[in-house]
């Protein structure tokens, strides 16, 4: 006959109730003890001893419980009261502990440190269990890399707006994963990923002229590249940081984010970026001597095509600081010097680059900001045809593809227009300018 389960006392002591309520539920569900522990990660001669009043539940585990057996609650809450202090009935709940095991038991031959043994190896076998659980494997990471680097490199050429939306998501995904349990390994990518996630967001906040959030994103994104020591991913945030900062206005701070990270040994694809954007909030300071200085950091270690992203995953698009992009950085700041002609060649060849290269490493938004930087610098040499051969693609940019930074390089163009005397020509180029402002963004 099968032998019948022992009898519960669940009136002696918490401990006694919890097993007793701990059976209950389980019988409820229909789970052996061995299908149980295997759920929560513990065996199911532990899950007997639980129920019988022999053993106390282990931190956390009510709440698994709780989990696997949909109660509400109720044994996390009973494991809460079990660990107010409330001490149990009698030495049998307790469990045996070494204060029990006499030298006579350990010495001759007495069962009480064999039960203890016993006990030592199992709970050492369910905390090896609980460090090699994971809620994701190596294929969910590759997936994980695949979807951060498709954003990445659609980033450059694609619509701002549904990207963000993937971004929102793909972050909210990695925050529930990040909740879970994952080998050491694991959970660096995670972090990883999670950076480089938000430091997109941040990027993508600024396009949208949202500073406030932007920064609160490098910020956050720099906090999780910092955790995992990439050195790679928190220059390229802090490249972003300063580009926010310069943007909204802040360039001294701007321009000192930028050297900071660039002092930090990051790779030469990194070292670029933050020189050019170093120099280019020194060179809305007017400070002439950085800037030159930045600006030659920024070209020595250029190579053809484009700058290397550094010690970066594959994740291109965006991570990558292309030539054009550089040349695009180095007319603005010369624009900002008054060397207007240097600065028009720079501004046409990376224009040119950009139409040369592949579409889907073209720019828009990099592109139409150096369109208005060579129309501003043609419009200081006094040649208002070339200026509104300059700004003409822009006026059939698609909205959404026209970030906000672009207001402030057609700023640039309005300004220096606003020098020449008024002529019909001039109110072309101005309407121009109007034409291809983006749209103002909510506040």
């Amino acid at each position: 006959m099968p032998q019948l389960p022992r009898p519960l006392e669940p009136h002696v002591s918490v401990v006694t109730y919890f097993g007793a309520e701990l059976r209950r539920w389980r019988e409820l569900r229909g789970l052996s003890q061995g299908e149980l522990g295997g759920r929560v990660h513990v065996s199911g001669a532990l899950i007997s001893k639980i129920e019988k009043g022999l053993r106390r539940p282990s931190l956390g585990l009510g709440g698994r419980l709780d989990t696997v057996l949909d109660t509400a609650g109720v044994l996390a809450r009973l494991e809460e009261v079990i660990d107010s202090g409330l001490p149990p009935a009698s030495a049998e709940s307790a469990g045996p502990s070494l204060r029990q095991v006499s030298p006579r038991g350990v010495w001759g031959g007495g069962t009480e440190l064999a039960d203890v043994l016993r006990d030592a190896d199992r709970e050492v076998a369910e905390l090896l269990a609980g460090l090699e659980a994971t809620n994701l494997g190596p294929a969910t990471i590759e997936h994980l890399q695949g979807q951060v680097r498709g954003i990445a490199r659609a980033y450059v050429h694609a619509p701002l707006p549904p990207l963000f939306a993937r971004l929102l998501d793909l972050r909210r995904h990695l925050s529930v994963l990040l909740a879970g349990r994952q080998p050491l390994p694991y959970r660096r990518d995670l972090v990883l990923m999670t950076g480089a996630v938000l430091g997109l967001q941040a990027h993508a906040c600024d396009d949208l002229g949202q500073v406030e959030a932007a920064t609160t994103h490098a910020r956050a994104g720099l906090a999780c590249a910092r955790q995992v020591g990439h050195v790679d991913l928190a220059a390229w945030i802090a490249g972003t940081l300063s580009k926010i900062l310069d943007l909204a206005g802040d360039h001294h701070e701007a321009a000192r984010a930028a050297f900071r990270a660039r002092q930090g040994g990051s790779g030469s694809g990194q070292v670029v970026r933050l020189a050019a954007l170093e120099a280019r909030a020194w060179a809305h300071l007017g400070a002439d001597e950085r800037t030159q200085a930045a600006l030659r950091t920024a070209t020595e270690p250029t190579v053809t095509g484009q700058v290397a992203a550094g010690d970066l995953p594959d994740w291109g698009g965006v991570f990558v600081f292309p030539e054009a992009k550089r040349r695009y950085y180095a007319g603005n700041t010369l624009l900002w010097l008054g060397r207007y002609e240097h600065a028009a060649s720079e501004a046409a060849t990376a224009i040119e680059m950009y139409a040369s290269g592949p579409s889907a490493e073209r720019s828009y938004g990099d592109e139409a900001c150096a369109r208005a930087d060579l129309a501003a610098a043609r419009v200081h040499a006094g040649d208002l045809d070339a200026a509104s051969v300059a700004l003409a693609p822009l006026a059939a940019l698609p909205a959404n593809r026209r970030v906000a930074g672009l207001t402030a390089h057609l700023e640039l163009a309005r300004r220096a227009l606003a020098q020449r005397p008024g002529t019909g020509q001039v109110s072309h180029v101005a309407e121009q300018i109007r034409l291809a402002l983006p749209a103002p963004t909510p506040t």
